[in-house]
């Protein structure tokens, strides 16, 4: 996990990056996909390494 402010908003899981919902990114990642990093966690976005359109 990844913390920013004492807040959790990256998570890596199987491979994947996953990043939380938070409004101040909203806008930026809004047409990643998304997913559960792990049962009973709310949904995060699934962040695209590979896609640099992203600009994050």
């Amino acid at each position: 996990m990844i913390y920013v402010n004492n807040k959790q908003v990256l998570l890596v899981c199987d491979n994947t990056v996953f990043v939380k919902k938070l409004e101040e990114i909203k806008e930026q990642i809004r047409d990643a996909e998304v997913g559960y990093p792990y049962k009973g966690v709310n949904e995060h976005f699934i962040l695209d390494i590979e896609n640099v359109k992203l600009g994050l």
